[in-house]
């Protein structure tokens, strides 16, 4: 009895019924984030940061690499309330597409703590988001433009992408995923000027403490969580490395917002890991601090099966000789 209960359970999941549900509950957010929106509670960080930066770059809230200003710009051409209802879409659809690409439950990052937060805010993580399923994908059908695609998305938050976007790099050094980033970069510089790089840079090593979410939601556990990238060295698949790679620079970062797991998320995991990164929902304030554990389980996850492997050949072999 339980055996077709679950079989049809799948079945239906596979079919339309249950695509149709998630799309209806995204709609139903999207509406729920522009109601406020228009009452001024969500939209903050699009309102006060991404539509007057791609209206007018401005060297003092210069914080995120500007070849992202490609893909905003023309949605930030709209009425600022249409604008943040038409970005929140496309990362309804990189939530979907990223889904697919790197087997994510999609259903339990739709309703996650992180994904609400980034279409509240209006938060750029969705990007980063794709980012990593897309170099997942690239990975596994040697696409190499899609690579470089991917590492620019990443980079888009560079404190959490940056050591997965190296790492993609160093997994796939193909001549033209190099170039793909280096074509993007040089039209950025042609559109917005040479320098800005170097805005960029003197902005994220001075940034303003008004520029930072409450310590409340720093999952971080810097300088201590640097022990964490010891475990790049045990995964053997692309899948585990980039859990490992993501969780690590979470933890070993001086500053990782709770809403900065998102990209996580969109990986195989399961769903009490969606359940810890949900705990603000539950617990209010006191859940932030509980979300590090999503990086930390995650850890757990890929490498105690690997590490019971090599302690239970260790052992036959002691028994053996």
């Amino acid at each position: 009895m339980g055996g077709k209960i679950r079989e049809k359970f799948q079945s239906l999941k596979a079919g339309k019924l249950f695509p149709v549900i998630w799309w209806v509950l995204g709609i139903g957010i999207v509406v729920g984030c522009v109601i406020n929106f228009d009452k001024g509670i969500s939209g903050f960080d699009w309102i006060f940061f991404y539509y007057p930066q791609a209206q007018q770059i401005t060297d003092g809230t210069l914080l995120n690499p500007l070849w992202i200003y490609f893909i905003i710009k023309p949605i930030a051409l709209l009425p600022l309330p249409i604008s943040y209802l038409v970005f929140l879409f496309l990362n309804l659809g990189l939530f979907w597409v990223g889904s697919n690409l790197a087997g994510g439950n999609r259903y339990l990052l739709l309703i996650s703590f992180p994904a609400f937060w980034m279409l509240w805010f209006g938060q750029l993580d969705g990007f980063v988001l794709f980012g990593t399923a897309l170099g997942l994908a690239a990975l596994k059908s040697e696409k190499p433009i899609w690579m470089g695609i991917a590492i620019l998305l990443i980079l888009v938050k560079p404190h959490v992408g940056a050591p997965l976007a190296l790492l993609f790099f160093i997994w796939h050094p193909k001549r033209e995923t190099l170039l793909t980033v280096l074509l993007v970069f040089v039209l950025s510089l042609i559109v917005w000027g040479w320098d800005w790089p170097i805005t960029w840079v003197r902005n994220i090593l001075t940034i303003q403490e008004e520029y930072y979410v409450p310590q409340t939601t720093n999952i971080s556990l810097f300088p201590y969580g640097l022990l964490a990238w010891l475990a790049i060295l045990i995964p053997k698949t692309p899948m585990d490395r980039v859990k490992v790679a993501l969780s690590a620079t979470l933890l070993s970062v001086p500053y990782a917002a709770t809403y900065s797991i998102l990209p996580l998320l969109v990986l195989p995991l399961p769903w009490w890991v969606y359940l810890l990164a949900s705990a603000p929902f539950i617990f209010g304030p006191l859940g932030y601090r509980l979300t590090m554990l999503v990086p930390v389980a995650t850890i757990i996850l890929v490498i105690y099966p690997l590490m019971k492997d090599i302690i239970l050949k260790q052992v036959s072999q002691f028994e053996r000789d």
